[in-house]
């Protein structure tokens, strides 16, 4: 295991930003998403479930650490996001 396993073998994949349909971007990325063979979790606390997934309210509250997460959010919320990741040790992130 390297340090760049996280980025480019990742075993679990949060997507911060995930949307219930194609016509947002987190949408899109979710569905491409479902083909992966790893664990994902759709980050919106808007819903409960996305795309038969489901969803957590935050990245504090998912019930793993993960090897990746996706952010797709405006940029004034990166910072508050970034800082929910610091307990995220093995984390690679993707913006």
């Amino acid at each position: 295991m390297t340090f760049l396993d996280p980025l480019f073998n990742p075993r679990s994949i949060a997507l911060i930003g995930a949307a219930h349909t194609e016509e947002k971007f987190g949408g899109v990325v979710l569905k491409n998403l479902l083909r992966f063979r790893g664990r994902v979790y759709p980050v919106n606390p808007n819903y409960t479930h996305l795309m038969g997934l489901e969803a957590y309210p935050s990245v504090e509250e998912l019930p793993e650490p993960v090897d990746l997460s996706i952010i797709i959010r405006p940029a004034a919320e990166v910072p508050e996001i970034l800082k929910a990741h610091k307990q995220r040790a093995k984390c690679a992130i993707i913006m």
